[in-house]
């Protein structure tokens, strides 16, 4: 049970110096350089397990955001690959990540709506909001797609 969270951490600490590294085009050789970046990163999970620890509610609060940026990424991967599929002229194959991305667009954006660490709509609204971003999301796209062809 502990292995899992110390290599989850451990990937994304690695991952995280080496894309930051690759950004800022810092050659990640030198032990120097890879401290200078590992550093920042270390202070931040740093503060991030203090406040895990200080406040009674800490990892919740953590662990709500934790899941909504990784469904997040999600989204965005999701409309990635139906943007590539749509430009490439994949035929219709863009449908199989069009759906998905249209879901958890509705999804992730109705969890920030309602929840407590959002903007607390209240759950009452969550089945028509997630409804009404769904249609907006996938209806967006397919004026998006006609315009780019027409054009």
């Amino acid at each position: 049970m502990v292995a899992a969270p110390i290599t989850s951490g451990d990937t994304a600490l690695r991952s995280a110096r080496l894309i930051i590294a690759d950004a800022l085009h810092i050659n990640q050789k030198p032990v120097p350089k890879r401290l200078a970046i590992s550093l920042p990163i270390f202070v931040a999970v740093a503060l991030f397990l203090w406040f895990n620890v200080a406040d009674a509610d800490g990892f919740n609060v953590i662990w709500r955001y934790f899941g909504w940026a990784n469904q997040t990424l999600a989204v965005f991967t999701l409309w990635t690959i139906t943007a590539w599929l749509t430009k490439e002229k994949k035929g219709s194959w863009y449908v199989v990540t069009l759906i998905p991305a249209c879901f958890m667009t509705a999804v992730t954006l109705t969890f920030i709506l309602v929840d407590k660490v959002g903007f607390s709509l209240g759950y009452d609204l969550n089945y028509i909001l997630g409804c009404i971003i769904f249609l907006v999301s996938l209806v967006t796209f397919f004026i998006l797609k006609n315009r780019k062809h027409n054009a």
